[in-house]
Formats: C-alpha cells, sequence, structure tokens
C-alpha cells in the first residue's frame, strides 16, 4: 500500500529538515560529507529560535505563494545557452520572469566561458527584485556530456576515464573544472554518473565499482566545496539496460550493487540531488518506470530526507506508452478534451508531471525540446489539480521546502 502524506507529515517533516540542518551548522559550508544522518542534535535556546524562525519564514513564504508559484518552483525551464555571445532574448526573458522556474537546465555545446557567466548573471538579474531565484543547472560529466567546454573551460576526460586516474590527478583536475563552473554562476551538476560499466551509457559509466565509488567522492566533494551541488544518477541503475532511454523504454533485472552505490554515497553526502531514471524493473512496482513509481523512490523520503530528487528528462520516449495510459484516465481541469486530443504532447507531458510529484521528485526535468507553452499548460493543470488533490499539494509543499532549504545554503 502507498503512504499517503498529510498536512501534519509534512509540517513534521519540515521541522525534521530544518533542525538537520541547523544542527549540522551547515549553511556556512554546503554539499560537503560526513555527518550522521539520524543525528538528534542537543539545540540551544538561541538555536531553538532560530529554527522556530526559520520554520515560520518558509510557513509564511509557503502562504503567500499562490498554486502557480509552487508548482513553478518544481520545474527546470530549459535554456538554450550561446556558444558566445551572452545577450538573452527578450522572448527568453519574458518567459523567465512570467513563468518564475525553481531551476533553469542549461543547454547548448562548446559554450565559451565568458558567454556562460554572462548569460547567467543576465538570468539572475531578470530575479533580482524577487525573493526566490532560479538555481541553474548543467550536465558536467565530461567527455561527450560536458556543455561548458568552449574557451576559457577545461575540457573533461570522459567519466570512464576520470575513474582511472590517480586520486591526485583526478583532483587537480576536478578543482580545476569545478573552480571555472562555480565562477560562471551554476550551482547544480548533473554528475556523476553512478551506474556500472553500462553498455549503452559506455565511456559515461565507469567500470569498476570500487574506483567508481572513490571517484564519486572525489567528485562531489571537490564541486561541493566551491557551492555547487552535485546530482548524482541514474537511480535505480543502468548497468543492465541494452536501450537508450532517449528513444526506447526498457525493463532490465537489478545486478548487486546497482541501488546501494547510491545509498553509499548518500550516507555520506546526505543533501546532495539524485536523478531517477525511467527505467523499469523486472518484477517490481508493477513494471511502473522508476521515475513514476512511489514505491521505486521511497527510500529518498524515508532514508535520506535532505535529498533533492530531479526526475530525468520527462519527454524521453521511455515514457511514451506509460504517458498515454496515464492520460486516458486523467481528468484534466484546464484543458477541454478538444485540446487534449490536438496538443497529445503536452497532454502527456502534464499528466507524467502530475504523477512524478506524486511518485516523489522534487524538481521535474525537460529536454529542450519541450516548449515555453507546454510548460505553461503544466503549471496552471498542476496548480488546478493540488487545489482538489491533497496529496498532490502536500508533496509540492514537501519538495518546495527541500528547495527552498538548498537555496538558503547556496545563497549563504
Amino acid at each position: 500500500m502507498k503512504k499517503r502524506l498529510n498536512s501534519t507529515t509534512v509540517f513534521i517533516v519540515i521541522l525534521a529538515i530544518i533542525a538537520l540542518l541547523l544542527g549540522y551548522n551547515y549553511y556556512a559550508r554546503p554539499f560537503l560529507r560526513n555527518y550522521p544522518l539520524q543525528y538528534e542534535p542537543e539545540l540551544t535556546q538561541e538555536e531553538i529560535e532560530a529554527r522556530n524562525e526559520y520554520v515560520e519564514e518558509k510557513l509564511s513564504t509557503l502562504d503567500a505563494m499562490s498554486q502557480q508559484d509552487k508548482v513553478a518552483q518544481l520545474l527546470a525551464y530549459p535554456y538554450l545557452a550561446h556558444s558566445d555571445d551572452g545577450a538573452l532574448s527578450a522572448t527568453t526573458s519574458a518567459q523567465l520572469r512570467e513563468l518564475q522556474p525553481g531551476a533553469i537546465t542549461v543547454f547548448g555545446s562548446d559554450v565559451s566561458r565568458e558567454a556562460a557567466r554572462d548569460q547567467i548573471q543576465n538570468i539572475n538579474t531578470l530575479f533580482a527584485s524577487t525573493q526566490i531565484h532560479p538555481l541553474v543547472a548543467v550536465d558536467h560529466e565530461g567527455g561527450n556530456t560536458q556543455r561548458f567546454s568552449g574557451d576559457g573551460f577545461l575540457a573533461l576526460p570522459s567519466w570512464r576515464e576520470l575513474c582511472e586516474y590517480s586520486r591526485e590527478d583526478r583532483e587537480e583536475v576536478l578543482i580545476n573544472s569545478a573552480e571555472e563552473i562555480q565562477s560562471a554562476g551554476v550551482s547544480i551538476v548533473f554528475a556523476p554518473v553512478l551506474d556500472i560499466n553500462s553498455s549503452v551509457l559506455g565511456s559515461r559509466s565507469c567500470a569498476n565499482g570500487d574506483s567508481l565509488f572513490q571517484a564519486a567522492q572525489d567528485y562531489i566533494a571537490v564541486f561541493g566545496e566551491r557551492g555547487v551541488m552535485s546530482v548524482v544518477k541514474h537511480f535505480p541503475g543502468l548497468r543492465n539496460t541494452t536501450r537508450d532511454l532517449h528513444f526506447d523504454s526498457d525493463t532490465i533485472v537489478l545486478s548487486d550493487g546497482d541501488s546501494q552505490i547510491f545509498s553509499d554515497i548518500l550516507s555520506l553526502f546526505p543533501n546532495i540531488g539524485v536523478m531517477s531514471s525511467h527505467v523499469k524493473l523486472e518484477g517490481l512496482f508493477d513494471e511502473t518506470p522508476c521515475s513514476m513509481s512511489q514505491d521505486c523512490l521511497v527510500g529518498f523520503s524515508e532514508s535520506f530526507p535532505l535529498a533533492l530528487v530531479f526526475s530525468d528528462a520527462l519527454e524521453m520516449e521511455a515514457l511514451s506508452d506509460y504517458a498515454q495510459e496515464l492520460v486516458d484516465d486523467f481528468d484534466f481541469i484546464t484543458l477541454s478534451q478538444d485540446r487534449v486530443e490536438n496538443d497529445p504532447e503536452a497532454a502527456k507531458l502534464i499528466a507524467l508531471s502530475y504523477q512524478a510529484i506524486l511518485a516523489g521528485n522534487d524538481i521535474l526535468l525537460y529536454g529542450d525540446a519541450v516548449t515555453y507553452d507546454q510548460l505553461m499548460m503544466i503549471r496552471d493543470e498542476l496548480a488546478a489539480q493540488s487545489v482538489v488533490n491533497e496529496e498532490l499539494n502536500d508533496q509540492i509543499e514537501l519538495s518546495l521546502v527541500k528547495l527552498l532549504a538548498i537555496k538558503k545554503l547556496y545563497r549563504e
């Protein structure tokens, strides 16, 4: 039976998150390692008062936000960066001001350091008068999966190669890269990959579990020490995938260690991000894609409540058939049946976004083919659904509290 949240549970989890953050005195050193997750701090009166003030601040922030604003904070706007130009178009600027997304995923290739820095600065300027700024995220695995690799950026070797470096050599490379990324204004990197020896991912995955574990620690610590949060991927593990999930669905049997490495890493770094994949697991969760299954993702809320869970891109073909099943049973509020039929892709994205939040994803990712109009349709429909669906509303507020905590850490 799936566990259902209620408003009391939401408040208790909010208190737990704040107590953990204050107990670790964590504001000054975000995204670092080595503290027991179940540690129950003995707070001084001053710390208790600070905790209560912070809780009240977050609750008042939630109260002041419209349902549309809340949902928008869980959406990552896909932004196609210019390779050597720092200007934002008037259209992009207007869209960001209107949507007010919680995160921005940067796409592009061979983007120069100057262009990246200028574009991110221009994005931040759009939110200068707002209380909540978006986090800027970028793929940064190395090899062929590195958006910021143009002039002024170190082109990292593939992740498989980095795993085989000596620790000293690897840390030197990672330090240089992390400082470049931080100086450009990036707050989140989608890396490192924790999948072990995947034939589909190839050089994006390490060949050996032991070397992967050490390399992942080095990567997360180096970037974290410079205020950049890592998002490890792709839970629960893609070692046995035989198909690229961008283009097809796949059902697999997990090998020993595929999911364990996520637990091992999150035990060391309990407040980083983790990306859920769209893979199906044979005989488990009714073969619902993991990213869409509350049962598949429940371990994060139970064991790693500070981890921020990101869905993989929701327009990927791995979800296409499942999305149609959702649409067939979905009671749309803001869309007429004619509009659903005339824009089936938007209808699928809405249904998938709805289910992704219920499953336990905190931030929803979309590829650069997803349009602004589709994002607005997602925002408006999920906002309307959350008014009549208490479980959805509770999940939105839980995710939002975690996101606000991470933003506080990053900006202070």
